[in-house]
């Protein structure tokens, strides 16, 4: 009976930890796992000008879920998604602007979306395509 038991448990443990790690998407898994440099690398458009700031700003967008469910819903269709940093703050803007961006297929434009980024304040808007001609924006944090 002792060794059902114990049997019993770790089968029931070993089952957790396989559920536990369906539950994580691979961009939480990445922003635990990679350095900030090597996270950049992976979901943003690099180039030399990239800085500690910009690295900063990225993987607090990729914390947000809504960006990550897009994500995850592409990438099962075989389709790669990334940012890249479109504007950064100056003396009269105090936002970052990124583009989310998927490779272009036959029937979908290549951008998706803008975030509007305030590190200061550590807020975040969303632009849709649909709202890009009136320039609006929806906070989503």
């Amino acid at each position: 009976m002792k060794n059902y038991l114990a049997a019993m448990l770790s089968i029931l443990f070993l089952t957790s930890l396989a559920t536990h790690g369906q539950n994580m998407d691979p961009v939480q898994t990445d922003l635990r796992d990679l350095s900030g440099i090597d996270f950049f690398k992976k979901y943003s458009f690099y180039d030399d000008g990239t800085s500690a700031n910009d690295i900063s700003v990225t993987k607090l967008l990729w914390n947000e879920r809504a960006i990550r469910t897009v994500n995850n819903s592409l990438r099962r269709k075989g389709i790669s998604t990334f940012t890249q940093i479109e504007q950064r703050p100056s003396k009269g803007n105090s936002y970052y602007i990124i583009g989310h961006y998927q490779q272009p297929t036959s029937d979908h434009l290549a951008r998706m979306s803008f975030y509007k980024i305030d590190m200061r304040k550590q807020t975040i808007y969303l632009q849709n395509l649909n709202d890009f001609w009136e320039n609006k924006w929806r906070r989503i944090n």
